[in-house]
């Protein structure tokens, strides 16, 4: 019986191990922010020392501002020392846009049917609970 790293494509490894450093990260950003902005907020990306985090709530955006210095030094301190800057984009999933910085807005693509219903179908079939809910969260509309 072949062991089951040697069943998984290497993208799909290489995918499986992103979502897990991400999802190690977000942890991190949930125990450092306040309580009220934790729920709220997670890490979408980390590449180039540049860690981008997405609010889904556009009417907290100041507040968190003022707090990625903070978050910032404090990930430093806790093992991210290679991070030299956090980026905030907020998602408002009733509009499908995403606001970048300086005031610009971008159509965010929505995924079709078939797309969604693969997803869903990817994600029954996993047993990595993290990936699972990774997958369940891209199928959203």
């Amino acid at each position: 019986m072949k062991r089951i790293k040697h069943c998984i494509n290497k993208q799909l490894t290489d995918i499986c191990q992103k979502v897990i450093r991400l999802e190690e990260l977000n942890d991190k950003i949930q125990a450092l922010l306040p309580a009220h902005l934790a729920p709220l907020c997670q890490a979408a990306s980390f590449t180039n020392a540049c860690l981008l985090l997405v609010l889904s709530d556009a009417s907290w955006a100041t507040e968190l501002r003022y707090a990625l210095p903070a978050l910032r030094d404090d990930l430093r301190k806790g093992g991210l020392h290679q991070l030299s800057s956090i980026k905030m984009i907020i998602n408002t999933p009733e509009h499908h846009t995403t606001s970048l910085p300086g005031n610009k807005a971008i159509k965010c693509p929505t995924l079709s049917p078939s797309a969604v219903a693969q997803l869903k179908e990817a994600s029954k079939s996993c047993d990595y609970e993290p990936l699972k809910q990774a997958l369940l969260r891209l199928a959203r509309p």
